[in-house]
């Protein structure tokens, strides 16, 4: 239904290196560059995913009938074992970009986390999309998962330079300390891999991006080392997950928000290595969902002096305002007055489709969740052509990305962050 277009003639750019503004590049080099990322094109073969996004009704409902009519697998765990055999071909067949492209991207590794458990195929598509040898990425595999998927996920790790699987595999239980675990053993890993990289972002298996990764370090870099931490004002009605277990040590204010998370080096450092942090994860063993109070308890105690965290109050009028949380776009039907127009809601989150591109592609948020391969494929699709198609004009100065809204977000622009 989509598909990859290499040919694996060139496997490095021989020495060629972007600044972001290829215009100054002599022509030889950007007829390389040009070349060798359109040997890794993706394109959606049964719909014009341009005419998608732009959200031609025609279009769209072609879209939407193509994705019910392919409901299924693309591949399944043991073909994807088979192809990583050879890691050569592997990363041929699946155009994995295995260079940095630019100085700017080089310069600017990110770390990730990913939490698995089934699907490996979707795996491999999210890791297409957001795939390049400085970055760091550390994949979580549930100890519940067949071992079919495990064998997967380890074959593609083996090909791919600074992609691995977790030192130890958490039995993951949701509402419990085990789903925030995970998170915390792949810092720990991801900090003992690499000292170079910048920020961290932690995702699933059934997320994906609507940012470039240029996109992505120029958001960073505007973001100036401040967190982007979801929080809800500690009076809210998830008290209930903590109140028999109060006072939290160290005095400290309990606060819910969402797991995800986009934190500087300075916060994983302060996680992992201060004895506060470490004091209250241990108190977060005793809680309902730990996973969504831990990273926004420290992020929004500001006598922690936490690096990026926010200094004001969430019980400040317009709190909220002042503090968009931009790592993830989640549509809850419940709550956020946006249809969900697939009409596929599990526990009241809308499961994207090819519907939701339009609405998607306009969005500021890093990533986007939720997909399932088995009905989101033409959404994937398309979400994955139009990454790649930015890619190559950001890499040839075809194209910029204005960073103006992420610089003038009060936290950022007001310097409200340690």
């Amino acid at each position: 239904m989509w598909s990859y277009v290499y040919r694996g003639v060139l496997d490095t750019l021989s020495g060629w290196r972007s600044t972001g503004d290829t215009t100054t590049q002599p022509q030889t080099n950007k007829t390389e560059i040009e070349r060798y990322l359109s040997e890794r094109a993706v394109h959606v073969e049964a719909v014009d995913c341009k005419a998608v996004i732009e959200g031609d009704k025609e279009q769209l409902e072609k879209a939407y009938k193509v994705e019910r009519e392919q409901a299924k697998s693309i591949e399944n765990d043991t073909s994807i074992t088979l192809a990583a055999r050879t890691c050569s071909s592997f990363v041929q067949r699946y155009g994995f970009i295995n260079d940095s492209l630019t100085d700017m991207e080089e310069t600017f590794p990110i770390a990730f986390s990913i939490l698995t458990y089934k699907d490996a195929a979707q795996v491999v598509f999210l890791l297409r999309a957001i795939y390049r040898p400085q970055n760091s990425y550390c994949i979580h595999v549930d100890k519940k998962s067949r071992s079919s998927f495990r064998d997967a996920i380890r074959a593609v790790t083996d090909c791919l330079p600074g992609v691995f699987m977790t030192s130890r595999s958490i039995d993951v239980r949701w509402g419990a300390f085990t789903v925030l675990e995970p998170e915390i053993v792949c810092m720990q890993d991801l900090w003992n891999h690499s000292k170079t990289w910048r920020y961290f972002i932690n995702l699933t298996g059934q997320e994906f991006p609507l940012k470039t990764n240029y996109e992505l370090v120029k958001i960073l870099k505007a973001f100036n080392g401040a967190n982007d931490v979801h929080g809800f004002d500690p009076n809210s009605a998830f008290q209930g997950r903590w109140r028999r277990r109060l006072p939290a040590p160290h005095n400290l204010t309990v606060y819910a928000g969402g797991v995800q998370v986009t934190l500087s080096r300075g916060f994983v450092d302060f996680i992992l290595h201060n004895r506060t942090a470490q004091d209250f994860l241990n108190w977060t063993r005793r809680i309902g969902h730990p996973d969504e109070s831990f990273f926004n308890t420290l992020n929004y105690n500001p006598q922690l002096r936490v690096p990026g965290g926010f200094k004001g109050s969430l019980k400040e009028k317009n709190a909220q305002r002042l503090i968009p949380f931009l790592s993830r776009r989640k549509n809850w039907v419940k709550t956020s007055g946006v249809p969900c127009p697939g009409r596929k809601v599990v526990r009241q989150l809308c499961i994207f489709s090819a519907l939701d591109i339009p609405f998607l592609s306009k969005q500021p948020h890093l990533f986007a969740n939720k997909f399932y391969q088995d009905y989101s494929r033409v959404a994937l699709g398309c979400l994955a052509e139009d990454i790649f198609n930015r890619t190559r004009d950001e890499t040839l100065g075809r194209r910029d990305f204005n960073v103006s809204y992420y610089e003038n977000i009060p936290k950022i622009k007001d310097k409200l962050t340690f």
